[in-house]
């Protein structure tokens, strides 16, 4: 019975691992500021981060996103008032970053 027991629990821990792993995107805090437009759609405005002004990027332990990933990449801020970004190059953001469902790196504010 101790024997069915342990095996029943392990096997829940094991799937309660690999479903988190499938649906890890990648998430990181950051305190940096932005630099220029990298690429802006009615949709989306995605901002390059100044290396240079890093001052906290703190990767998930769980589901990390790489810092190279958003360097490369930039950081989607969103749009506001339909057409503009929702932060302007040179601002401080503070929060966490993550993939969205379109792959791309986003704030969540």
């Amino acid at each position: 019975m101790k024997s069915l027991l342990s095996f029943v629990l392990a096997t829940v821990i094991l799937v309660s691992a690999i479903t988190a792993a499938a649906n890890c995107r990648g998430e990181a805090q950051i305190i940096a500021q932005t630099g220029s437009i990298l690429k802006k759609t009615y949709q989306s405005c995605v901002l390059q981060i100044l290396p240079a002004s890093i001052v906290q990027y703190n990767m998930s332990g769980v589901c990390p996103l790489d810092l190279d990933t958003v360097l490369a990449e930039g950081v989607n801020v969103g749009i506001k008032d339909g057409h503009d970004c929702g932060l302007e190059p040179g601002s401080s953001i503070s929060g966490i970053l993550y993939i969205d469902a379109l792959g791309q790196v986003s704030l969540e504010r």
